[in-house]
């Protein structure tokens, strides 16, 4: 350890009111709400085979398969359905109805602790896991497909407001 004390943090000179506020309002300058700031994260429109690789394996493990396939479909479907229940929730910034199905699915198909039930059993979890990821895919579609009608109709510009900009005369630099 070193042998300089160590400053606390009250020992620091204070900001100024002014900067502080700057700086926790800088994420709000675009006036976006919080589920847009990031949309790395929080977008839902990733590729498409995601969604039916998963349910595919899902529905592959209707056939009689060796055990290390199944324990491959835990890893993985826990996994995914893991991830897709965080960037839901974190573009609803909510927990929604998806949100608790995905991480249900992520509790039922964990690896670490799993869950031991008969094989007619986890043929039916099997087809209803499918399901509901199918189901999520579809209604992303559905939602970006509307999300992207709404935008490209507020986009359009009315005959008036066009007519309107050829009357403005330019202004200085244009």
């Amino acid at each position: 350890m070193s042998s300089f004390p160590r400053k606390r943090p009250d020992s620091y000179p204070p900001r100024r009111s002014g900067e502080l506020d700057r700086l926790s309002n800088q994420s709000d300058e675009a006036g976006l709400p919080s589920n847009q700031r990031n949309p790395r994260i929080t977008s839902l429109r990733h590729h498409w085979s995601i969604w039916s690789t998963s349910a595919a394996f899902l529905l592959l493990a209707l056939l009689p398969l060796p055990y290390g396939y199944y324990t491959l479909l835990r890893i993985a479907i826990c996994l995914v359905a893991a991830w897709i229940a965080y960037v839901q929730w974190k573009h609803d910034d909510a927990f929604s109805g998806w949100v608790v199905a995905f991480g249900g699915l992520a509790i039922l198909y964990n690896p670490l602790l799993p869950v031991h039930l008969t094989r007619e059993i986890w043929n039916m979890l099997n087809v209803a896991s499918a399901a509901i990821f199918l189901g999520h895919f579809l209604a992303i579609r559905r939602m970006t497909a509307t999300a992207n009608a709404s935008t490209a109709e507020n986009l359009e510009a009315s005959p008036k407001s066009v007519a309107r900009e050829r009357m403005r005369p330019p202004r200085r630099g244009e």
